[in-house]
């Protein structure tokens, strides 16, 4: 059984004329997608990576560049997307870094801007 936990991220988003200053990020792992939502006005502004994304367990967000960084478990890699747009930027495999992916999921942004993946 898929994770039904939902992620949700409040980034700034300086870059949509029609949206407030923050964005919300909410994961959809039934459906293989990240939901764009205005919190303010509670405004869809679409989602992104259909077709990209198989088994979602975490995102981590770099304002610094824009980026979504996304970690599928079940493709054992971490994808990454333009938040404001929803772009599909690039992946790296994480096969080498993760003995047993189901026990992993938690990616984060380290203040000097790496991505951590942490066990469960």
């Amino acid at each position: 059984m898929k994770n039904l936990t939902t992620l949700c991220l409040a980034i700034v988003a300086s870059a949509f004329s029609h949206a407030s200053y923050e964005l919300m990020l909410v994961s959809d792992p039934v459906e293989g997608v990240i939901h764009r939502l205005d919190p303010v006005s509670g405004a869809y502004l679409g989602s992104f990576g259909k077709g990209f994304i198989t088994d979602v367990r975490s995102v981590a967000v770099n304002p610094a560049n824009g980026l979504a960084y996304v970690y599928d478990a079940l493709q054992n890699k971490v994808l990454s997307f333009e938040y404001s747009s929803g772009l599909y930027r690039s992946s790296f495999s994480t096969a080498g870094l993760v003995t047993f992916t189901t026990s992993y999921g938690y990616l984060s942004l380290a203040s000097n801007g790496n991505l951590l993946l942490g066990a469960s």
